[in-house]
């Protein structure tokens, strides 16, 4: 007799006692702590899509790639030690990640394009794309053939292929409708080919011993997310602006620079541009007989009120109108011409100045750009001819002294242009390009250049001045001031805004 209360059991009794109080499956956590191959797979099919596919919207280009090469990233590390082609898709998967870190941070800066041509940059992309689906292929291929199953390849051969097929689509450029969804819909069903394997290699169960980890998935991710935000955050500090070379300016003039100053001011000259321009400049304007001046204040904000402006047309007749106008205007515009030719000697040859300053601080966080459509491009009369390339310099002032630098660019350009009502168009005009510091006061600037008269027909002088203003920080990928003046953008597309002023010299201010 027990005088516990216990039954004595035998082994198989015993056994089955055991089976009966555990659960019939066990939790799919456990599974995958046990055999990592369901969930390690899992993550690299939907790595391989994510960072394949791609919506070319909301930014997704880039978001959908970065966190497929991050699953990527947390499913082949668990399985790099199981085949060395696994530890060939490994290496190849962190090269790529850190190509893709490399790309993303350079994204943020205006130097993107002259750092990596566009060219390489496509050959190298593709390059690790196809070597990472290769090895991706051959190590699914191995642990094939490792459990023991029938090996298909022909699903492995089918993404190789698509992959090629893709890549010249991208490189001929080709923009057609039905190819695309056909690949597209072609992709997904290697896709679910791939994951009917990778189901029959679990089903058979074979034994995959999980790889060490360090470094737990969530803090890897974690890690991940910290660095490409940290690198973020350092392109768009430090490059995204041009490289300015500012130095203090020299405010020694020679005699014959101050003698030429005292005449064109006696003829009309503003004194404050005047004491912008360089000696070179002012040297250029020797001689002149007549200058024309225009002034006029430009706003760069959305701040308008409506007033009613009552004007005396007659002294019998009034006119009354709604008027919207800006409280405050940052920039003050100024068009200058000089005239070169005495009067006896016709209408001559000028030289034509539009300088710009920054009355307000509006916050300068990038890059601005100023465009030109000179004179002797804007008359159908063609009466003014080309002599030379524009001059001109950036300043700004920091407790009262001025400092003074080069454009970072300065001169016509060949671009081509698209737009919704003119369609694919190539021109060439004149572009300055430069960054402006967010420090000191009165940034300004401006840009001169001769225009000889081609003929006696009596016109105008036609100078337009086009200024883009970068409003703010956040853009991706960084575009400049002038690409997105040559893109054929509205004047106002966030986070750019461009206000226009003409400097137009009439028949009677010519002669």
């Amino acid at each position: 007799m027990n005088n516990n209360g216990y039954f004595p059991l035998n082994d198989a009794e015993f056994e089955d006692m055991l089976q009966s109080s555990l659960p019939n499956t066990p939790p799919e956590e456990v599974v995958e702590a046990v055999t990592p191959w369901k969930k390690a797979i899992r993550r690299i099919l939907w790595g391989l899509g994510l960072s394949t596919l791609t919506l070319n919207f909301f930014g997704l280009n880039h978001i959908l790639p970065t966190i497929g090469i991050v699953l990527s990233i947390l499913g082949v590390r668990a399985l790099r030690n199981e085949t060395k082609w696994f530890k060939v898709y490994y290496i190849t998967t962190i090269v790529r990640a850190i190509h893709l870190l490399i790309v993303l941070v350079l994204g943020t800066t205006v130097s993107f394009r002259t750092l990596i041509p566009d060219t390489v940059y496509i050959i190298l992309n593709l390059s690790l794309t196809f070597l990472n689906i290769a090895f991706f292929c051959a190590a699914l291929f191995s642990v094939e053939k490792k459990s023991g199953i029938n090996p298909r390849t022909a699903p492995m051969a089918a993404l190789v292929l698509w992959y090629l097929g893709i890549s010249f689509l991208s490189i001929i450029n080709f923009n057609g409708f039905i190819v695309p969804w056909v690949m597209i819909i072609g992709f997904i069903c290697i896709i679910v080919s791939l994951n009917k394997i990778s189901k029959e290699i679990d089903q058979v169960g074979y034994n995959i011993e999980n790889a060490p980890v360090k470094i737990p998935d969530k803090i890897l991710t974690a890690i991940l997310s910290v660095t490409l935000i940290i690198g973020l955050g350092c392109g768009y500090a430090f490059g995204g602006s041009y490289p300015m070379q500012w130095e203090e300016k020299n405010q020694n003039e020679h005699i014959e620079v101050l003698q030429i100053k005292e005449h064109l001011i006696v003829l009309g000259f503003p004194e404050k541009i005047l004491n912008d321009m360089s000696a070179e400049d002012i040297l250029a304007c020797e001689g002149a007989t007549k200058i024309v001046v225009y002034e006029d204040k430009v706003p760069f904000n959305d701040d308008t009120r409506v007033i009613t402006v009552t004007e005396q047309v007659t002294p019998y007749f009034s006119s009354t109108y709604d008027k919207t106008i800006h409280d405050v205007e940052e920039m003050t515009v100024t068009g200058i011409g000089v005239c070169l030719t005495e009067e006896s000697e016709g209408d001559g040859d000028w030289i034509i100045i539009h300088h710009f300053c920054w009355d307000v601080n509006p916050g300068f966080y990038g890059t601005e750009s100023i465009q030109l459509w000179p004179a002797y491009q804007n008359n159908s009369k063609n009466r003014f001819r080309y002599v030379d390339e524009p001059t001109g310099r950036v300043l700004y002032t920091k407790d009262d002294v001025d400092y003074v630098s080069d454009y970072y660019s300065l001169g016509s350009e060949n671009y081509t242009s698209n737009t919704i009502f003119w369609g694919e168009q190539t021109n060439r005009d004149v572009f300055a390009t430069f960054s402006l510091p967010d420090k000191g006061e009165r940034q300004r600037g401006y840009v001169m250049y001769p225009v000889a008269d081609n003929s006696d027909t009596n016109t105008i002088i036609d100078s337009w001045f086009n200024y883009t203003h970068q409003e703010s920080l956040l853009q991706y990928p960084a575009i400049t001031a002038k690409e997105h003046r040559q893109r054929g953008t509205a004047n106002k597309s966030f986070p750019f805004r461009t206000q226009q002023r003409a400097l137009q010299i009439r028949e009677r201010e010519l002669n």
